[in-house]
């Protein structure tokens, strides 16, 4: 997760990028932080894409906050804009560049918690992996690296693009902790990430790994209509 802190005052920048620094560490969530301390420094190196959160600073000298969001919302329209100011009366301004949280000053944990939460929700699984106790140790692995998880046994095997681990660790704990809805139930024994769906026969599902998973007779028109769905929505 790339995210950038653009506020002019040293104190409440450094504590903010500790909040954050916390979150994305407790929830094992790789993170990139960078921060600047004015709108003009920010604006000189930004770029499309450079950033997924950027925390901005409203009262600033030079170049504002709102001022500065209408410039990135000018280039970048996904990035997600969360504003840190000691008034309210700019949550119209916010609401014109998109902006998808807004954070009084004195900022508290439990508000950047927030906040970070929605982000990630609308930034779905890309950065969020989980934690897998294995033979040799703990392992952490993205979501979105899972292809599919069979059950064999008492063990999970959870099956990624280049191997396969192995834990003793419950399908209904490993999918709790997943919690997305990428992921379907196909067969009492298999879940799938539609996302690696390459193809589906009368009873089984192949991936682009070009494994084959089997389809439950009760699964198949389900299974059928939400790779349908999803291909709509990719449209």
């Amino acid at each position: 997760m790339r995210i950038a802190v653009c506020d002019d005052d040293k104190r409440e920048r450094v504590q903010l990028l500790n909040f954050i620094n916390d979150y994305c560490t407790s929830r094992i969530l790789e993170l990139t932080t960078v921060s600047f301390d004015s709108g003009e420094i920010f604006l000189s190196t930004f770029t499309p894409g450079m950033f997924d959160i950027i925390f901005l600073d409203i009262y600033m000298p030079g170049i504002n906050g709102i001022e500065t969001a209408e410039k990135i919302r000018r280039i970048d329209k996904n990035v997600l804009l969360i504003f840190c100011t000691s008034s309210t009366k700019f949550y119209a301004e916010g609401f014109a560049v998109a902006a998808l949280h807004y954070i009084i000053k004195p900022v508290h944990k439990h508000e950047v918690i927030e906040a970070l939460d929605r982000c990630t929700k609308v930034l779905g699984d890309t950065y969020r992996k989980i934690t897998i106790r294995t033979s040799h140790g703990h392992r952490h692995i993205r979501i979105i690296d899972i292809v599919f998880i069979e059950v064999i046994g008492h063990y999970c095997n959870i099956h990624l693009p280049t191997e396969v681990v192995t834990t003793k660790q419950s399908l209904r704990v490993l999918m709790d902790t997943i919690n997305s809805d990428i992921f379907f139930c196909c067969h009492r024994s298999y879940y799938v990430n539609l996302r690696f769906v390459k193809t589906m026969k009368e009873d089984t599902l192949q991936m682009k790994t070009e494994e084959i998973v089997p389809v439950s007779r009760k699964k198949r028109q389900e299974v059928s209509m939400t790779l349908d769905r999803l291909s709509i929505d990719k449209i």
